[in-house]
């Protein structure tokens, strides 16, 4: 784990895991999930890798949004799917995406 990682779990405290992952990639995906089975209970799932290109949308080729719309809103749509099971098991987690 890179040790900026490893300062900001350290941080906060011992409860805190850190898993680097590229989670446009299935494989970094699952990597995040067989952490969270690994660990225990999940009861928040924060959803904060994003970015924004700046400049106008007629410049952008169409590898870049579709780059943008992979990290944007199909991963995390995607890992709320994978890890739902997760959030109900642990109960009460907020906004558990019921049917």
């Amino acid at each position: 784990m890179p040790p900026t990682v490893e300062r900001a779990t350290a941080a906060l405290g011992p409860r805190a895991t850190g898993v680097v992952a590229d989670v446009t990639d299935p494989v970094g995906r699952a990597r995040i999930a067989t952490a969270q089975r690994e660990r225990g209970p999940l009861h928040v799932l924060v959803h904060n890798a994003g970015s924004n290109i700046r400049g106008p949308l007629v410049s952008y080729d169409d590898a870049t949004i579709e780059k943008m719309i992979a990290l944007n809103l199909t991963s995390p749509l995607l890992l709320s799917r994978d890890l739902h099971p997760a959030l109900v098991a642990a109960g009460g987690a907020s906004g558990s995406l019921t049917t």
